[in-house]
């Protein structure tokens, strides 16, 4: 078996899927993505908000993040102003579409 001690050019590691918008911009974290703890690190979002979050996902826009239990549009509403946003999977957000 050969070692190898460096990477060769070009094989970099695929960065990590989940949770990697929260860590990139600390301002917005993707509730289709994040972890348990980043949701929870929002304002207005608890550990347990956090899991029903992660148990309904994806979302495809906001209107279905109100399917959660205990999320009404005001509620949303304060969650975005904290920094959440939706990143649709297998879709490229333009700006504005979060």
């Amino acid at each position: 078996m050969v070692e190898l001690k460096e990477r060769p050019p070009g094989t970099e590691a695929a960065p990590k899927r989940y949770g990697d918008r929260c860590r990139k911009d600390p301002d917005m974290c993707d509730l289709n993505t994040a972890s348990v703890a980043e949701m929870a690190a929002l304002d207005g979002i608890t550990i347990s908000d956090a899991y029903e979050l992660q148990l309904w996902r994806p979302y495809l826009d906001w209107f279905e993040v109100e399917s959660v239990p205990g999320f009404d549009r005001e509620r949303i509403d304060a969650v975005r102003t904290a920094g959440a946003v939706l990143v649709v999977p297998g879709f490229a957000n333009r700006p504005g579409e979060h």
